[in-house]
């Protein structure tokens, strides 16, 4: 009996030995993340646009030939994984929260700094996070090690950011479009780090409104700078959101809030899975309908395209004039140019020049994109000199002597003035000196 006893004490300080050493090595993989955690590496990595570890064509494929669902670099993602296999997800999300929000004095501010992170680290791209079983990642601690993510992921990542310290949080499926609801302050407060940019959301009466209450008021989102991300070649993207050849942008109210978009009924949507799998529980969800989300019979509106300039020539001493190709504005609602002139750089530019070869002389900046530009992305351009709304393509600009003046041109259009949007496509920006 005796000897039963202490085998049976053996096999149990066996066993208790095993998961103690287990727990050990997640502790220090765990504490290892932590310690080495550079906030703004994920930053830098996400809108380093045109860095080729970023590129879609990085996998091997010509962008034409690449299934923009199911390829993607599946060995960069097994390596990240694999450093990752020891952490513990909620500890490291929640030291990240934590970090990101620690100067923050209430909820709403905690969201835009959350908000304001997750628009930096996680990059729209042509690829999106796949296994090679094509099932999607959904892994927030590996999603941020890739740095790009699709709607659905970015915004789920903000959801576990959040529940790892305590909120209660879902996703909103939308039409051709997911979003993740945060609640407090008793009420839900919509999310969105993929369509947007900068550090800009709704408010309403200085708060951010739930789904259900920006539905009463479907363009508000109209308002918002979106599809602003360059591509990998440092230009902006073209035909952002329905297949065409034509250069466009949709308004992000029609995948909101139109029933065009919807192919199912607005719902809400949380996870049911084990968190300790590999999709940390988002593999399986419930999905919960609600009719008090509101979806409208409005067609698609688009925003006016990059303006390209045409030509320029001096006409006197001192007045030269620009002269621009209409702006493409697919719902032909286009009004004019905001033309914007002053004696400072924006302090960014796309990689290649828009508009004709020979303005290319006139180009401030040929450096290309850099991360540190992101915040200039988003931000309208100076105009200590003038800002000058004009209907027509022809531009007259005095130069006084020995001044250089730097121009930046944005179309915009009928229903963009309409909603309040203050930040339309920027034209590649000139240097005129005298």
């Amino acid at each position: 009996m005796k000897i039963k006893h202490i085998v049976l004490l053996c096999s149990l300080s066996l066993v208790l030995g095993f998961f103690n050493s287990q727990a050990a090595v997640l502790n220090n993989g765990t504490n290892e993340y932590i310690n080495n955690l550079n906030i703004y590496r994920f930053e830098i990595q996400g809108s380093d646009y045109t860095n080729p570890d970023l590129s879609p064509v990085r996998i091997g494929k010509s962008i034409d030939k690449i299934d923009k669902v199911y390829d993607y670099d599946f060995n960069k993602l097994e390596s990240v994984e694999k450093k990752l296999k020891n952490v513990d997800r909620k500890t490291a999300l929640s030291y990240i929260f934590n970090t990101l929000t620690k100067n923050c004095t209430n909820n709403t501010d905690k969201q835009l700094a959350v908000l304001r992170f997750l628009y930096k680290s996680s990059y729209h791209n042509d690829i999106q996070p796949m296994y090679r079983d094509r099932t999607m990642v959904t892994d927030p601690l590996v999603l941020l090690g890739l740095g790009e993510m699709r709607c659905g992921q970015v915004n789920a990542v903000a959801a576990d950011l959040f529940d790892s310290v305590g909120y209660n949080t879902r996703m909103v499926w939308l039409g051709g479009h997911i979003v993740s609801e945060i609640y407090y302050d008793n009420g839900w407060h919509f999310f969105d780090a993929d369509i947007f940019g900068g550090s800009q959301t709704v408010l309403i009466n200085k708060k951010i409104p739930s789904i259900v209450e920006l539905s009463k008021q479907p363009f508000l989102v109209d308002s918002l700078p979106a599809y602003y991300e360059l591509d990998y070649k440092g230009t902006v993207e073209q035909n952002r959101g329905i297949d065409d050849v034509v250069p466009y942008a949709v308004y992000p109210s029609y995948f909101y809030f139109s029933q065009y978009a919807y192919t199912h009924a607005p719902c809400y949507y949380v996870k049911t899975g084990d968190v300790k799998n590999k999709y940390y529980g988002w593999n399986t969800v419930k999905y919960i309908p609600d009719s008090n989300i509101k979806i409208y019979d409005f067609s698609v509106k688009y925003q006016p395209y990059v303006t390209m300039i045409k030509s320029i020539s001096k006409i006197s001493s001192s007045k030269f004039r620009l002269e621009l190709n209409a702006s493409i504005d697919k719902d032909n609602d286009l009004i004019g140019y905001d033309v914007y002139i002053s004696m400072h750089s924006r302090g960014w530019d796309y990689n290649d020049f828009k508009g004709s070869t020979s303005c290319k002389i006139y180009w401030a900046s040929s450096l290309g994109w850099k991360p540190s530009m992101y915040d200039k992305l988003f931000s309208l351009p100076p105009s200590d000199i003038a800002n000058i709304k004009t209907l027509d393509t022809s531009i007259t600009i005095n130069v006084p002597k020995g001044k250089t003046y730097y121009i930046t041109v944005t179309p915009f259009d009928k229903h963009g003035e309409e909603v309040g949007k203050k930040l339309y496509y920027m034209s590649s920006e000139i240097k005129l000196k005298n």
